[in-house]
């Protein structure tokens, strides 16, 4: 399964533990994977299994206020490539 996320949490391993590849990749990179297409908001809980990869869009910059609909000057969205090692 391929996820789009805003976050990685250890909560979304199992307990067994397992190797995972943190890759930092490119807004071009990202977005030969699933950025362009239509993305529903869904707050679901995401257990992440063996094989699946998950295309984190992590912010950084200083906290967003409430309903904030851009970013503030300084802050960036940097993309990762979570996936087995």
């Amino acid at each position: 399964m391929t996820y789009l996320t805003n976050a990685f949490s250890i909560n979304m391993l199992a307990r067994e533990g397992r190797a995972i590849r943190f890759e930092p990749v490119s807004v071009e990179r990202a977005a030969e994977s699933v950025l362009g297409l239509p993305v529903a908001c869904n707050r679901a809980n995401v257990t992440f299994a063996p094989g699946d990869v998950m295309l984190v869009a992590q912010y950084s910059g200083p906290r967003l206020p409430e309903g904030a609909t851009a970013l503030p000057a300084g802050a960036r969205i940097e993309f990762w490539l979570v996936h087995d090692a």
